[in-house]
């Protein structure tokens, strides 16, 4: 009994249906769904759909409300029916905006043209639509028989909004297995016809946990939902998840199920009240009807084809800001605030959020968004941030441009940079008194304290004023008693989301810290040290004339040798940690480098390229007088030939940035971008994993930048900081500065986890080498491989493995880069680590080679190369599984010979399951018997039944039989072409029905199949539905109907669509053009 409570059925999908229910669905149960559907080709209940409409929409005659006609309503569904579904992104967003926003209708009523506009949904009573939930929603794929099948649909209105995927409790990643089942639905040969009308998508497991995306979102992005002030809820969710549901219900639910579903679920209802899970929370607070349709209708945004579902701090910082926003103070303006989101949080995200919820809102109606930042790199950045998202904003070309827009009222969405205020106010003096002015401004710093603010806000000096900041400021000025806060010039907070809170949500990465300032300073021995470590590449004699250049025997290295100097740290650290000399360049992690003047910027350009570096400089332009000493062109400064090279290379500086940025995020090329004040706020490029630093920055300015390698990015764990400048107490105290924030609603530990500091990241190396090895306290001798092999047999024994050999990796790979570990541990020690590192990483090659079992682990292996071959200098471990040929029989008995001959038989059983797995659609019959030998042969060697030679025998005698059928196994007529042997092995299952039939007549309806395929297939016919449909019509009459006739026997629809859908397996993989 205990252990059937982890069932995917009783722990999650139950409990889930249940709670939707208390939430406010009626349920539908699968059958009534798919009687009302009429076919699994059909997503959406019509009948409904059309009571629904005709209940919610209406028009005027005679001041009379009477429903619209029927034929009209008849009309708009057929066409969200006949919906393009050629590409699912763009069509997804065309539909959305199509259902959210309904139609214009003009019609003839009693001879009289009526106008009337029809909406899909009511949202303005949602009383009035339809909630359904339903289950095991079966979906037919496109241009093929077989169907996926989601677990929970949600219905609203007869259309398929929602859906979720439920997982076993305790299922090793069961949340990604989740995901990446609506991940797979959605490609094109999945189910796009019902992904069409999705808006939120959910992945749950019980209480092992929850997150959500949308159609579209990769899996790094689905999230986690956290409810603002859940404690104050939790007790009336906990009533809602233990409420009983009516017995009618009940039988629904249980009608499709085996009766032992009920009696198990009857008794775990009886045993009292149980606690709310992390899917509770994500299902009432995301899926139930009323949020459901607030998230849908006034938070969801596309970024060009890109579906963005809000995260929840986003939606509560708009939801608060809506209700600040209303309120009007004594002088007549409205109320306005800050929100604090911290750096990588998606702040443009929520401001566009926000502008698409003020102008949806009634009680704000002929409302305006002004959006003011302090930069032009920034103005260009939320401008085309908000027309990616399809709100259009006029962009202030300047002061005069502003000015007209403002007197004219002549925009909906305007953005500016706020120092052409001046024109508009002190020249102009244009202003606008309406409270429907909505101002948000961009990162809320030191341009919101001085003149142009005031005159921004004399401009508009009832508007709302909203700041968005991820590093408020709060100071007081000397020989000033008045502080300058960021919630001074804007209002209360509106809304918090500190970095503690981003790190636990996983919505940014977190930040490691290495200081290297006190290498190049201090006492000659350290820096000898440092040399040595730098140079350890280099022969004696390249290390002596090195060393002539530099400076050792000062303190402090002089300016252009100290930049030499950490420009060839750099470049060691990058080639170690990201991106080896002539290492393949897909999806290497980039870095930023700060510096202090544009004269220190281009050195460090020219020795990092001397060293082989691909770099870029962006700066702003320079003075031109800079460094002037004649009117003769080779008398300019070096900053102003790079400048003037740069403008002739590029054609101007906006393409010169936009080229540079676009290269570094999208292209191979440049490595590293060096900067100087630009780009160190407002930027975001995933792949930016490390920040070198050697400039000063204070306060706010520090968290900003560090911030610009905390986005999240595949195979990226974590964002570096290395610095060269010594602003670790800096960061330290812009941390503290925060902490002390007391006096508006702010915990302490709001700035908590900013960043790690990497010794003690190391400090965890031996713990974590500990882990790894109590893994496997249980074998009795870690020489002996094959009792390991068998130990890891089971594959969740093997993913935590490699989990924690991953975690050991990771910890050792910042070890090694880090110069006071080198410095400070033991060479005894330092060797163990060596050892342990090479012992496992070897032992993780063998048992991927034993059980190449699809585990993805290339995210870390080129970094295990690399560290092998830099620090360890041994050759980096051979990934074998790429190289066996099970074929070449020569070559495998070559390469496994010092292999037992269960491991020999493992790898071969692994590497034929995958051939067969690859190859199943080509000739499924044949496939599927050789995959029960192999399945066979394995639980009786996996029970001792047989042995190691037995085991392995019977696995070369499958290899075999994969490579005979490569040859010739099948009749002469049908062996020449790979199709038509296998539809052989179709119509030969026939003989079970047709005793008498011969192999030469089989060959010949073998061939039939061949030509009648051949007759219908066009390009690209697999991937839609009418060309199949012909090809299984013409099977049917041309094969089937000739052999009833033939020998006085009927197939059943059952053993027809069996051999049928083989048929078309085998001609959709094999691919006729």
């Amino acid at each position: 009994m205990y252990s059937n409570l982890f069932m995917e059925r009783i722990a999650s999908q139950i409990p889930a249906v249940k709670l939707l229910v208390n939430s406010g669905y009626d349920y539908l149960s699968p059958n009534d769904c798919i009687v009302e559907r009429g076919d699994t080709n059909t997503v959406i209940l019509k009948d409904t759909l059309k009571k629904s409409l005709l209940k919610i929409n209406s028009f005027i005659h005679k001041d009379q409300q009477l429903p619209l006609p029927e034929s009209l309503i008849d009309d708009a569904i057929k066409e969200i029916t006949d919906w393009s579904n050629n590409n699912l992104r763009q069509d997804n967003k065309d539909l959305y905006y199509h259902l959210i926003n309904g139609k214009g209708l003009t019609f003839l009523h009693e001879g009289e043209r009526k106008s009337a506009h029809l909406h899909f949904f009511d949202f303005k009573d949602i009383s009035n639509n339809t909630f359904q939930v339903t289950e095991e929603f079966k979906v037919q794929r496109n241009g093929r028989k077989q169907h996926y099948i989601p677990d929970v649909v949600i219905l609203v209105n007869g259309m398929p909004l929602a859906s979720i995927e439920c997982k076993k409790p305790g299922l090793p990643d069961a949340i990604s297995k989740g995901i990446e089942q609506h991940i797979r639905n959605q490609n094109r040969e999945g189910i796009t016809k019902f992904y069409l009308f999705q808006q939120i998508l959910g992945s749950m497991a019980g209480s092992t946990g929850a997150r959500y995306g949308s159609v579209g979102t990769p899996e790094e992005f689905w999230a986690t939902w956290k409810e603002d002030r859940f404690e104050s809820i939790e007790e009336n969710l906990k009533g809602l998840v233990n409420k009983a549901i009516d017995t009618k219900i009940k039988d629904k639910i249980f009608e499709f199920r085996h009766p032992a579903d009920r009696a198990i679920m009857e008794q775990k209802w009886n045993e009292g009240a149980r606690e709310v899970t992390a899917q509770d929370q994500l299902l009432y607070f995301v899926f139930r009807p009323e949020r459901l349709m607030d998230i849908i209708h006034n938070y969801i945004i596309y970024e060009n084809e890109v579906k963005i579902a809000p995260r929840h701090q986003q939606y509560f910082a708009v939801r608060e800001a809506i209700k600040r926003v209303k309120g009007i103070k004594d002088d007549g303006a409205r109320e306005g605030g800050v929100i604090w989101h911290t750096t990588g949080s998606g702040k443009s995200y929520t401001m566009v959020m926000l502008a698409k919820a003020i102008r949806a809102n009634t009680q704000l109606h002929d409302s305006k968004i002004v959006v003011v930042t302090d930069r032009v790199d920034l103005d260009k950045q939320i401008c085309d941030t908000f027309r990616d998202c399809g709100e259009e904003p006029h962009k202030a070309k300047s002061g005069d441009d502003l000015k007209d827009r403002i007197a004219n009222r002549d925009y909906t969405v305007l953005t500016t940079i706020i120092d052409k205020f001046e024109s508009v106010a002190k020249t102009h003096k244009v202003t606008d008194q309406s409270q429907n002015i909505f101002v948000l401004v961009d990162e809320g710093h030191r341009s919101q304290f001085g003149e142009t603010h005031a005159l921004m806000k004399n401009t508009f000096k009832n508007a709302a004023f909203i700041a968005f900041t991820g590093t408020p400021i709060r100071r007081v000025k000397k020989n000033e008693d008045v502080a300058q806060a960021t919630e001074t010039q804007f209002g209360e907070f509106i809304h918090k989301y500190t970095m503690e809170n981003a790190l636990e949500d996983g919505a940014v990465c977190p930040i490691v810290y290495e200081g290297r300032m006190g290498e190049l300073k201090g006492d000659r021995e350290k820096l000898d040290r440092w040399f040595d470590r730098v140079t350890k590449d280099l022969n004696d004699d390249q290390k002596a004339a090195l060393k002539k250049r530099f400076s050792m025997e000062q303190e402090i290295l002089k300016a252009e040798d100290r930049i030499r100097a950490i420009s060839l740290d750099i470049k060691n650290h990058y080639r170690e940690n990201f991106r080896a000399e002539g290492e393949p360049t897909k999806d290497f992690m980039k870095g930023q480098l700060a510096t202090n003047s544009k004269d220190e910027a281009l050195d460090y350009k020219k020795f990092l390229e001397e060293f082989g570096m691909k770099v870029e400089l962006v700066i702003s332009s320079p003075d031109m007088r800079e460094g002037a000493k004649s009117i003769d062109e080779d008398d300019r400064s070096e900053i102003v030939k790079f400048w003037d090279d740069a403008m002739a290379r590029y054609g101007g500086e906006k393409k010169y940035q936009e080229t540079i940025v676009n290269n570094f995020k999208k292209e191979d090329e440049p490595e590293i971008l060096i900067v100087v004040d630009k780009l160190l706020t407002g930027f975001d490029a995933p792949r930016n994993a490390v920040l070198y630093v050697d400039k000063r920055l204070k306060e706010h300015n520090v968290l900003q930048a560090i911030a610009r390698v905390n986005r999240l990015c595949p195979k990226k764990s974590e964002g570096l900081v290395i610095d060269y400048r010594g602003i670790f107490d800096d960061m330290n105290d812009a941390i503290d500065f925060y902490r002390q924030m007391e006096g508006a609603d702010f915990d302490p530990e709001d700035i908590k986890g900013s960043l790690f500091d990497k010794a003690k990241e190391v400090a965890k190396l031996n713990d974590t080498l500990n882990i790894l090895k109590d893994h496997f306290a249980s074998i009795n001798n870690m020489t002996d491989d094959e009792e390991i092999g068998r130990y890891l047999a089971d594959e969740n024994l093997r993913k935590e493995f490699y989990q924690k050999f991953r975690n050991f990796h990771n910890i050792y790979k910042l070890a090694l880069g880090f110069a006071q570990w080198t410095y400070d541990t033991s060479e005894t020690d330092k060797n163990k680590y060596k050892n342990e590192y090479k012992y496992f990483t070897e032992l993780r090659t063998v048992i991927k080679e034993r059980y190449p079992d699809g585990i993805n682990y290339q995210d870390y292996v080129d970094d295990i190369k690399r560290l092998v071959d830099v620090n360890l200098k041994s050759d980096p471990p051979k990934v074998i599984v790429e190289q066996f040929n099970i074929f070449d029989k020569e070559k495998f008995e070559e390469e496994t010979k010092k292999k037992s001959e269960g491991a020999r038989a493992d790898i071969m059983r692994s590497l034929a399951s995958s051939h067969i797995s690859e190859h199943f659609d080509e000739d499924p019959i044949f496939y599927k018997k050789l995959s029960e030998v192999i399945e066979e042969a394995y639980e009786k060697y996996r029970e001792r039944r047989i042995s190691e030679a037995e085991y392995l025998e019977m696995m070369q005698d499958v290899r075999d039989r994969i490579e005979i059928d490569l040859e010739n196994d099948v009749p002469s007529k049908v062996a020449q072409k790979q199709t038509t042997k296998a539809y052989y092995r179709v119509v030969e299952t026939l003989k079970k029905k047709i005793e008498n039939i011969t192999n030469e007549q089989l060959s010949d309806f073998a061939l039939k199949i061949d030509e009648v395929v051949k007759k219908h297939a066009v390009k690209d016919w697999q991937f839609g539905t009418d060309i199949e449909k012909k090809i299984i019509s013409s099977i049917e009459v041309e094969v089937f109907y000739p052999l009833e006739d033939q020998y006085g026997i009927t197939f059943s629809d059952k053993e027809m669509n069996e051999i049928v859908e083989n048929f078309m397996l085998i001609a959709k993989r094999l691919d006729y053009r």
